[in-house]
């Protein structure tokens, strides 16, 4: 079964969440949840923790992950390395999803096959903006 998992930034401490996202409507906010296992003195327990995020941080993960072993999610940017691509096979672009995939938009294009490309995570488009733009300069 596949594992929907998202991380959005939360409101409280600008620290990233991760789990599962529910969209918020009206004056409900947009939370993410995840369970926490607790232990004390023998004890074992477990409950919901959750936080409010900012709705534009939220991104799904891809369910992949880069050669450094984290995993990559909708608003990183990565560097990767395009075997099909002679003059300017390491590039870097932004992960999207469109048309019912995650791709990379490496200003040259949108890139979906993402078996053919090995991938490092370098940032993304909250914490360091300025990546964006050098994206799309390419």
């Amino acid at each position: 079964m596949r594992e929907y998992k998202f991380r959005g930034r939360r409101i409280d401490t600008g620290e990233w969440a991760y789990g599962n996202y529910q969209a918020g409507k009206g004056k409900h906010p947009h939370v993410i949840s995840w369970w926490t296992v607790h232990q004390s003195e023998g004890d074992i327990w477990d409950e919901v923790d959750v936080a409010e995020v900012d709705p534009e941080t939220v991104g799904q993960c891809t369910g992949l992950i880069d050669r450094n072993g984290q995993e990559i999610f909708e608003g990183d940017f990565v560097r990767f390395d395009d075997n099909y691509m002679i003059e300017n096979p390491t590039q870097q672009g932004y992960v999207g999803f469109g048309s019912a995939s995650f791709y990379i938009d490496s200003g040259y294009g949108k890139h979906y096959r993402w078996i053919d490309y090995d991938c490092e995570v370098i940032g993304n488009v909250w914490q360091h903006p300025h990546l964006l733009e050098e994206a799309k300069s390419q």
